[in-house]
């Protein structure tokens, strides 16, 4: 259920944010290319040069662990816009939990030229 709700909000954030006109410092169809599932959020703000904006974050939790998704929205350099999904597990006897080494799981991208 928490799935379903998340990719509804996702999709909503979708329809209501999508960019116009052109940004310079946004992604590039062949920077979206080069990104490729296991890499990290660092990894992917190298490629395009610059950050992107968080969308939805969940935590879904199991028996033994618990999973982060974090989902970022990377606006196209000339139109259109990408999305990155980003899971960690940690255990639930883990005090702290560093998300910086969470990989990425599944991209989009939409109309990217």
């Amino acid at each position: 259920m928490k799935k379903i709700l998340s990719f509804i909000t996702i999709a909503l954030l979708a329809l209501t944010c999508t960019a116009c006109g052109s940004d310079p410092s946004g992604i590039s169809k062949a920077e979206f290319d080069e990104i490729h599932t296991g890499q990290t959020y660092s990894d992917v703000v190298d490629i395009v040069g610059g950050e992107g904006t968080k969308v939805a974050e969940t935590e879904e939790e199991f028996d033994d662990y618990i999973e982060f998704t974090h989902t970022y929205k990377f606006n196209g350099e000339n139109g259109g816009y990408a999305e990155f999904v980003f899971t960690k597990k940690s255990y639930k006897d883990v005090l702290k939990m560093n998300f910086d080494d969470a990989e990425l799981t599944s991209k989009n991208q939409y109309d990217l030229s």
